[in-house]
This record gives structure tokens, C-alpha cells and sequence, in this order.
């Protein structure tokens, strides 16, 4: 029964850190319909981007932060203005864009080794210690995880819901033709959700390299768990996006009492596979009729 409780601790710490990556992978899919790849090695530029500022150049730890994420964001929209953004002008199709942000993630993770080695970097002057939770045991920076996951993610859907960016980010994901025939500049919307889905990714990488540090090509999975989490809740969801990357990290921790550890990612694909085969849609996204298909 311990063991039990401490996975279900775990499955929360974890699913809360895949949450984050779907939300902030979600955001720029929503509202483009960008299958951004790339944000893998944004991710992983945030957490970089918080050691250089912080261990190189020794800056104080909150601006080291604050660093990290502002790399993470110019890195972000950089890649849209200088990828995306010439490919849709000549009207790329979807699938020649998903090539070109892997061919992004593929160079630049080839190129973080020769920038800062292959050994695993931490952030310094970062204390760990546990905190007890009934019969289970969870670290500081894991709390610290849950905490800033579900803020963020309180703070987003309050952005969504009642501001008018927020209203542009949802009126140009849901049509954008007719958001630009009342008024949305598409281009400036794109920015915006470039720019706060970096944000969230850069967080993510951040308080990844708080807890276990940081090697070159983290991103890789990292954006792998995020597209699942959006096509598991369901696209267009940012909600449904939170829920899937929640449910892939509780049945990854909890599939420890049954299967090895090494085989957690290879069930979390299989997961997407029967949930996509039941509902093409994923949990939020309604069904397909007949005719859909």
C-alpha cells in the first residue's frame, strides 16, 4: 500500500511536468495548427539558457530564470519568423513544415554537445530536501513542479477566457479566415502564441534542470510527450491538453507495479495508439461521425 501511495505521489509530480509541456505544446497548435517539432530544442534552450546566465555568468538565481525563459521565447518566435512564417507565405502544407521542425530539432540538438558537452548540467545553489506526505515522500522542487504547473495553468485559461489577446489566441485557432475578416493581425496572434508557448516550455526545461539537470537532447522526448498529451486531450483543447499529459505521467508512474521502469514510454505510446483508435478525437475532442471520416 506505501508503494501504491508513493506512485500515485510521483504519477502526480510527473504528470503535472508532461501537463506543462502539452499546455505550452498546445498553445502554438491550437492557434497555428504548427506541428512545431521544434519545440524540443526550445525547451531545452530555456533550461540552458538558465545555466549559462546563472552558472557561467553568475548571475543571481531569479535573473538566471528570467534569462532562461527569455532565451527559450526569442528562440521560440525566432524559429516561427524564420522557418514558418516563409514557408506558409508560399503555402507550404502541413506535413512539409512538420519536415522542417524536425530537421530544426535535429540540427539543433546536434549542435547544443559541441556548445556545452554532453555531461549533464544543474543549476547551482539549488537545495533538495524531502517533505513527507502521509507514508510517501516528495522532494521540494517536485512540489514546486505541481505548484507552478497548475498556476501557470490557472493564469492561462483566466488569459484565454477574459482578456482580448487571449480571445484572438482562441478566435484565430478556431477560424482564422474569419478572424482576420474582424480585425485579428494573424501574424502579431502567431507571435503571441509562439511567445507564450516558449515561455511555458522554458519553465518546463528550467525546473527540469533544477531537479535533474540538463544534457543536449532532453528535447527530443520532451516534445514527444507534449504531442501526445494534445492529440491524448484533445486538439484544440488546451484543457484536454493539461488532462493528457496528466494522465500519460500517473499511468507511466503507476505501470511500475505491473511492467519494468525502462518500459513506461513504450506504454505511454501504446496508450495513445488504443485511445486514438477509440477516440480519434482524443477525451475532450467529441466524436467523429461517419461522414468525418
Amino acid at each position: 500500500m506505501d508503494l501504491f501511495f508513493q506512485l500515485i505521489v510521483n504519477g502526480i509530480v510527473l504528470g503535472s511536468e508532461y501537463a506543462l509541456l502539452g499546455i505550452s505544446w498546445g498553445i502554438i497548435f491550437n492557434t497555428t495548427g504548427t506541428f512545431h517539432f521544434a519545440h524540443g530544442v526550445v525547451y531545452t534552450a530555456g533550461a540552458y539558457g538558465a545555466v549559462l546566465f546563472a552558472d557561467t555568468l553568475g548571475l543571481p538565481l531569479p535573473l538566471a530564470v528570467a534569462g532562461g525563459i527569455a532565451v527559450a521565447v526569442v528562440l521560440g518566435v525566432g524559429i516561427d519568423v524564420v522557418c514558418y512564417q516563409p514557408m506558409r507565405r508560399i503555402q507550404a502544407t502541413p506535413m512539409t513544415i512538420l519536415i522542417a521542425s524536425l530537421g530544426v530539432l535535429i540540427v539543433v540538438e546536434n549542435t547544443m554537445p559541441i556548445l556545452f558537452g554532453t555531461a549533464s548540467r544543474t543549476l547551482p545553489g539549488i537545495d533538495t530536501y524531502p517533505i513527507a506526505v502521509g507514508s510517501a515522500v516528495i522532494t521540494n522542487l517536485n512540489l514546486l513542479k505541481v505548484v507552478v504547473t497548475w498556476g501557470l495553468f490557472a493564469a492561462l485559461i483566466a488569459f484565454l477566457r477574459y482578456t482580448r489577446a487571449g480571445k484572438a489566441l482562441r478566435a484565430v485557432g478556431s477560424n482564422p479566415e474569419m478572424a482576420q475578416t474582424v480585425g485579428f493581425h494573424l501574424r502579431r496572434v502567431y507571435y503571441l502564441a509562439f511567445g507564450i508557448g516558449s515561455a511555458l516550455a522554458g519553465v518546463g526545461g528550467i525546473l527540469t534542470v533544477a531537479d535533474t539537470g540538463a544534457v543536449p537532447h532532453m528535447g527530443t522526448q520532451a516534445v514527444l510527450i507534449a504531442s501526445m498529451a494534445v492529440l491524448l486531450g484533445g486538439m484544440g483543447k488546451i484543457v484536454g491538453s493539461a488532462l493528457g499529459g496528466f494522465f500519460i505521467g500517473m499511468t507511466m508512474s503507476l505501470s511500475i507495479l505491473a511492467l519494468p521502469s525502462e518500459w513506461q514510454l513504450t506504454l505511454a505510446f501504446g496508450l495513445l495508439v488504443v485511445v486514438i483508435a477509440l477516440r480519434p478525437r482524443g477525451f475532450l475532442g467529441g466524436k467523429v461521425t461517419k461522414a468525418e471520416v
